[in-house]
């Protein structure tokens, strides 16, 4: 079975161009892929309806859908006492995920700095937030945030024994943090991917010397320090069926689109899952 390779509009739609989500039926047609993942931004917020309506109008596939990072930045934040606008934010993206036909949906269920100090006492809501999408038919795939003090692993491996079914979104940029690309064959993580809870990737590169204000560069495969070859190899070996995208960043200073660039790593990426 070939896996499908997805183009995040969170690649292109960017601060450089104003967040226009008006370029997504534009550049949809010149990515070399088999859909889109929809990235909501908090920013939209009130829009959702116009949002939806237009891409759901376009012809364009969206697969999955990155849920507002909101969610994590909240409960990291405020912890429990953001429980109400969590389930808010979370009752109206899935909303937008049933009218842009998403099946799949990324969860941040933690935010990246500043450090999550609450985990313990927010990870009680997760059981809440998969039925809550299990009751709307779809997939809730928990991504490896990045940790400052601890290892993303270790926090998938506690949803897991709140919810054995556990479905991941594996980010290899983020793994990269604290090296978790590599702690993925260790006897206590082989888990992840060997009993199938990845159902998703997301396929970057990043560069550790070019962290910026707590942000890690969201490069092409290739042109940062992940190596790629030993995880595409763990990949094939788990006998991976998920989907995989392509994220980094393809917006040039002036706001514009270079397609080109995406679609090389489009290709590559689905070469090496696909063997074409």
């Amino acid at each position: 079975m070939e896996i499908p390779v997805y183009a995040s509009t969170g690649a292109f739609v960017t601060r450089a161009n104003g967040r226009n989500f008006h370029l997504i039926p534009r550049i949809a047609p010149l990515l070399d892929c088999d859909g889109l993942e929809f990235m909501m931004y908090e920013s939209w917020a009130g829009q959702e309806a116009e949002i939806a309506a237009e891409l759901r109008d376009s012809g364009v596939r969206f697969p999955s859908m990155h849920l507002d990072k909101r969610i994590g930045e909240a409960l990291s934040t405020e912890g429990m006492a953001a429980r109400d606008e969590v389930l808010s934010i979370m009752k109206r993206d899935l909303r937008t995920a049933a009218a842009i036909g998403s099946k799949l949906l990324v969860l941040h269920f933690w935010g990246g700095p500043p450090e999550d100090e609450r985990f313990d006492e927010t990870k009680a809501l997760y059981p809440t937030l998969d039925a809550m999408a299990k009751d709307a038919g779809l997939t809730l795939a928990v991504e490896n945030v990045a940790r400052n003090n601890d290892l993303a692993l270790n926090r998938l491996k506690a949803l897991r024994a709140l919810c054995p079914d556990l479905s991941v979104t594996y980010d290899t940029k983020m793994a990269q943090l604290k090296g978790e690309n590599e702690l993925l064959r260790a006897p206590e993580n082989r888990w992840l991917f060997a009993e199938g809870h990845v159902k998703h990737l997301h396929m970057n590169d990043t560069d550790m010397e070019h962290i910026a204000g707590g942000r890690m560069p969201v490069l092409h495969i290739g042109d940062g320090c992940v190596r790629f070859d030993a995880f595409f190899q763990l990949v094939r070996e788990a006998a991976f069926s998920g989907s995989a995208v392509v994220e980094s960043t393809s917006t040039r200073p002036d706001g514009s689109v270079d397609t080109d660039k995406m679609n090389r790593s489009l290709r590559r990426v689905r070469e090496a899952l696909n063997g074409r």
